[in-house]
């Protein structure tokens, strides 16, 4: 049944937080964003003329490769704001091995539903795999629970350019990665409440460009196998995911992840479908030789306080997240609904993320900051029902958080 205070409180958190932005990250000044702009035309200028000279010279093949290098000379305020002229998520070129991500440690398919834009995007929204354990001596008991999926890109698909809006649709990027995935707790000895899921699986994303109220959405498609953490369960699956992206309204990304500002924020909506064709049920509270079909969707904000502003101190600087998420399904097959929320708070506990990049002591403008992995500690609140397992909780979790 679907919690009607929810709702609301869900609404108020993104309207606080749309409030601060107004207040902070569009403080920024027009003349930034012209200088950022004036850039990227100077950085195009540049390589037209060496490919202008080297046709005069008759170099042709040479022209062609530094045209087909595509703009290597970019700076990352010139990227970003070209990104931010075409209201699009900023993608990192095939020649960009840099930001070639391939591995990604994340806290589930929602999570990692962004190979195609690793850094900036990807990584600020992430929560990361988590990990707890309490234990009591006098019982001789002990739990663990674990969160988490860790997927390899062994594929990435990159055109030069996207089309203009106007042009027909098109794919300009993809993406196909394996992945496992991890949810639920382990209990020793084991107790007739522990449930889990185990899924490994094919993770394929793709970018849709052009036309439309959203000039670019992201597509999932994920065929898995599922058991549960003691390998009793058998269950498969297909998993649909539809993201769309309107940087200008923060939906999905944002341009503004590298200037200084008391609040960074941006939220995502993204719809979903997932059938599950259930032979045993293991440890879930799904039935045997039973088909589901989970329809719905999840509507989340992210926020992020201080984010790069060095004169809070580096202890501060765009260590704080604050995040919120409403997930609502329909089960085709029994008509009925289930819904969960989430909210928590974390804390980074290393400065090496695009959020502080700015609070190192000599930070680089013109380079876009790279992450190698955080490590957090999170406090998290949850109730509602898990579509993994259909197990019903209210629970509070102090977790330790790492993302990649």
């Amino acid at each position: 049944m679907m919690r009607s205070t929810l709702l609301p409180t869900l609404s108020i958190v993104m309207s606080v937080a749309a409030s601060c932005i107004g207040m902070t990250a569009r403080a920024a000044s027009a003349d930034t964003v012209d200088a950022e702009i004036a850039e990227l035309e100077f950085q195009k200028q540049q390589i037209q003329n060496k490919i202008d000279a080297l046709k005069k010279k008759n170099e042709i093949a040479e022209a062609d490769k530094i045209a087909d290098a595509d703009l290597p000379e970019y700076t990352a305020a010139a990227r970003d704001a070209g990104c931010a002229v075409d209201d699009v998520p900023c993608i990192f070129r095939a020649n960009d091995l840099e930001y070639q991500q391939r591995l990604y440690v994340r806290a589930n398919k929602l999570d990692s539903f962004y190979y195609l834009y690793p850094q900036y995007d990807g990584f600020s929204a992430a929560k990361g795999a988590s990990v707890s354990v309490n234990g009591d001596p006098e019982d001789e008991t002990l739990a663990v629970t674990l969160n988490g999926m860790v997927s390899y890109v062994f594929r990435h698909e990159f055109e030069a350019d996207r089309n203009e809006p106007d042009d027909a649709l098109s794919i300009p990027i993809m993406a196909i990665a394996p992945f496992v995935y991890a949810n639920g707790k382990l209990q020793d000895p084991q107790a007739p409440s522990e449930k889990s899921a185990l899924q490994v699986g094919l993770d394929a994303q793709l970018e849709l460009y052009g036309g439309g109220l959203f000039t670019t959405q992201n597509f999932g498609f994920s065929p898995y196998w599922q058991t549960d953490l003691r390998g009793e369960g058998s269950i498969g699956g297909l998993q649909f995911l539809w993201e769309p992206y309107k940087p200008s309204i923060y939906l999905g990304a944002r341009h503004n992840v590298g200037s200084a500002k008391l609040v960074g924020f941006h939220w995502r909506a993204v719809g979903e479908a997932d059938l599950k064709f259930v032979d045993e049920a293991g440890l879930s509270i799904y039935s045997d030789n039973t088909n589901y079909a989970f329809l719905g969707g999840t509507v989340s904000a992210h926020a992020v306080l201080f984010e790069n502003m060095p004169e809070v101190g580096t202890a501060l600087c765009g260590r704080i997240h604050l995040d919120a998420s409403y997930s609502y399904f329909w089960e085709a097959d029994a008509g009925k609904a289930y819904d969960d929320f989430e909210a928590g708070v974390s804390y980074d506990l290393g400065a090496d993320s695009p959020h502080s990049f700015a609070c190192k002591e000599k930070p680089n403008p013109n380079v876009a900051p790279t992450t190698k992995g955080v490590t957090s500690i999170s406090l998290t609140y949850n109730t509602g029902t898990d579509k993994d397992t259909l197990e019903d909780r209210s629970q509070y979790a102090l977790a330790l958080r790492y993302k990649f």
